[in-house]
């Protein structure tokens, strides 16, 4: 079957619940949805198959779990950008998004997604890092690295002229 994205078309086919009848339709995605760079965009799905209304195909799975990966990869990176130096706000709102963030993520992949084994290579803004350490207390013990950032945290802060002791309070 040649593939429905080599060209400017997408020819999903569907089968009926109750005929089995098979059912096409065609769909120039770039004039759908007014971007005719689209269908290059989409070449990297050209091998891909999805099968609408099929409980059992596998392309259904390998597709959202290719999503399910890639959302949880911008989640990490999101998560390491919130608590470098590039995010130096620390008004209150700032920091409810970083805890927020932590929550979610944590809700959604588990607490191992919590970026504190991997800060090598980014410059870590202090309060940050100590709001996400705060919202992630109660998983400390299953998050990889996190002590190893508490005390980075309290390094950071005290570089930054605030007071760890403070900042960090209940969690050394």
């Amino acid at each position: 079957m040649p593939s429905a994205l080599s060209k400017t078309w997408l020819s999903p086919e569907i089968s009926g619940r109750d005929t089995h009848q098979r059912y096409r339709s065609q769909v120039d995605l770039g004039s759908a949805f007014g971007l005719p760079d689209l269908n290059q965009s989409l070449r990297q799905f050209r091998d891909v198959v999805y099968m609408v209304g099929s409980y059992h195909s596998a392309a259904e799975k390998t597709l959202k779990s290719y999503f399910r990966s890639n959302h949880k990869i911008a989640t990490y990176n999101k998560l390491r950008a919130l608590i470098s130096v590039e995010n130096n706000s620390t008004d209150v709102d700032s920091l409810t998004i970083t805890a927020e963030t932590a929550l979610e993520a944590v809700l959604e992949f588990g607490p191992a997604i919590i970026p504190t084994k991997d800060l090598s290579g980014i410059q870590i803004q202090g309060e940050q890092l100590a709001t996400l350490l705060r919202a992630t207390y109660s998983w400390r013990e299953e998050i990889p690295g996190w002590g190893g950032a508490l005390d980075l945290a309290k390094q950071k802060l005290a570089k930054q002229g605030v007071d760890p002791d403070d900042a960090l309070y209940g969690m050394a």
